[in-house]
């Protein structure tokens, strides 16, 4: 038997796969998870064979989840995603499969199938590396960005975003006079953006320096920087001093 877990913050998405993959024999299901948090503890309690792991999850995603998977017995990884095109061809190269959300049911068979050849060709450590290697493409800064709105997945250019705050789980993106939400932290989201456009000036929001046109004195040793599309934001005292010398670095 393939022991299986599914991880996904999404209820519905993993009742749909759950289902999907009951026509599959040889499957077990062992748990399902909710968080990132958990799929860690299900992973180091159950030894699965196979995961089912969505990529876009608050607070610890899935990534954090494949970088505390253990290199003797690293599972076969199956991604569900709506990451950017990046992401996707690392997918494609090294990972065992990917699904795109809506998850599709011919997919979820074809995944299945791939599985059960890789465990015949693969030893936990070939399949450790493997992750490796798509961990340290992830390093590398995202030039877009995939939000979904009303069921339909649309690429956001990183270049075109003005600034972002947090919401809540998830990140609003500020795009010519638009908005659009990801699910995603502003920790994780920093990290993807990298450091050369980005800069921190709040707890909660980071500026495209691009976008900068004046940064003006405020009260208590705080700032207000104006971006060209108008927005007024608070610099805390604590980001002042990095996005100064930041800005000088990009004249």
């Amino acid at each position: 038997m393939i022991r299986t877990i599914l991880v996904d913050d999404e209820s519905l998405a993993l009742a749909r796969l759950r289902r999907l993959l009951e026509a599959e024999p040889d499957v077990a299901v062992v748990a399902e998870c909710t968080s990132g948090r958990e799929a860690i503890d299900a992973v180091t309690a159950f030894r699965p064979d196979l995961v089912f792991l969505d990529v876009q999850m608050p607070e610890i995603d899935g990534f954090e989840v494949l970088r505390a998977v253990s290199p003797d017995n690293a599972p076969c990884i199956v991604f569900v995603t709506a990451y950017d095109a990046h992401a996707v061809r690392a997918f494609q190269v090294r990972a065992v499969d990917y699904l795109l959300k809506p998850i599709d049911g011919e997919r979820v068979q074809q995944a299945v199938a791939r599985v059960r050849q890789t465990r015949e060709q693969a030893t936990a450590a070939q399949r450790y590396a493997a992750l490796q290697e798509i961990l340290d493409d992830l390093k590398t800064t995202a030039k877009r960005l995939l939000v979904r709105d009303n069921g339909r997945t649309r690429p956001i250019r990183v270049d075109e975003i003005d600034w972002i705050d947090a919401v809540g789980n998830y990140a609003r993106l500020h795009v010519n006079g638009q908005t659009h939400m990801l699910r995603t932290t502003l920790h994780r989201l920093e990290d993807r953006l990298g450091p050369v456009h980005f800069c921190r000036v709040h707890r909660s929001a980071l500026i495209n320096l691009d976008r900068v046109t004046e940064v003006q004195a405020w009260a208590s040793g705080d700032s207000i920087v104006i971006l060209s599309d108008g927005a007024r934001l608070r610099v805390s005292r604590r980001y002042r001093v990095e996005l100064e010398r930041r800005l000088g670095q990009s004249v």
